[in-house]
């Protein structure tokens, strides 16, 4: 609200209750344009409408994080508010993406998964961690959910190792129907001080840091893999306003 710099104080529940009662459920952070349109077939359009729905029918109509929108819609969050310097040391870094069509083609969904491991992975450099077990996690058009993590003997930062290990979890799924989103993480991490002991190993790691260093000065994905722009399978590119500070997970919906 106000923005780009305003500031809205709320002073009271009752008037954060007034204020969401008439807002859009698209203006809600989380709330994409395939929930927004589903929630209107509901006869869902503003938060006040969200909050009076009963939870079980949203929970009926959206899995688990029915309940979620609808004290999303009332303004409520049960977690802590903790500042940032007291934030605890991060368990995973990961990457989610709610695409802007459901996707059947492997081929469209590896490269999408290429995306969110450069992602991950540029996270991770800037965070100076890599990490041994990678999790993929997709997500149908009726919205159920499977994940499944895999576990490697050496520590990764690599975007394309990441995405390697994402694709062999990914031939063990049996895909039931098109996919609505997909995310890659990666925990059981450790901090990357170390130097590479190998010249092969050493000329990677100059490679990266100098794609790293281009793509700080002149925008995120200004230099990419190759393979994202094979034909039929170049996913949507991330916006030049993203910045991989801290190692935070960030759900990004396109």
């Amino acid at each position: 609200m106000q923005k780009p710099d305003g500031l809205v104080v709320i002073e009271n529940h009752q008037e954060a209750r007034d204020m969401l009662e008439n807002l859009p459920v698209g203006e809600v952070t989380g709330i994409g344009s395939r929930i927004e349109s589903r929630l209107k077939e509901m006869g869902i359009r503003t938060c006040g409408e969200l909050g009076r729905a009963p939870v079980q029918e949203l929970k009926g109509e959206f899995g688990v994080i029915g309940e979620r929108l609808h004290f999303m819609a009332l303004g409520m969050d049960q977690g802590p508010v903790i500042p940032a310097d007291r934030q605890p040391p991060a368990k995973s870094v990961g990457h989610s993406m709610t695409l802007d069509k459901d996707v059947g083609s492997p081929e469209l969904i590896k490269a999408y998964i290429l995306q969110l491991s450069e992602m991950v992975g540029r996270r991770l450099r800037r965070a100076g961690c890599k990490g041994r077990t990678v999790s993929l996690t997709l997500r149908y058009a009726d919205f159920s959910t499977i994940s499944k993590r895999k576990t490697v003997k050496r520590y990764i930062s690599d975007g394309i190792d990441i995405c390697n290990i994402s694709v062999s979890i990914l031939r063990s799924f049996r895909l039931q129907s098109e996919v609505r989103m997909l995310g890659v993480s990666i925990s059981n991490l450790a901090e990357s001080n170390q130097a590479p002991l190998f010249y092969e190993d050493r000329k990677k790691r100059d490679l990266i840091d100098a794609i790293d260093r281009i793509n700080d000065r002149f925008g995120e994905f200004s230099v990419f893999r190759g393979s994202l722009l094979k034909s039929n399978s170049y996913p949507d590119t991330i916006s030049p306003a993203w910045r991989p500070e801290g190692i935070k997970r960030i759900d990004y919906v396109i």
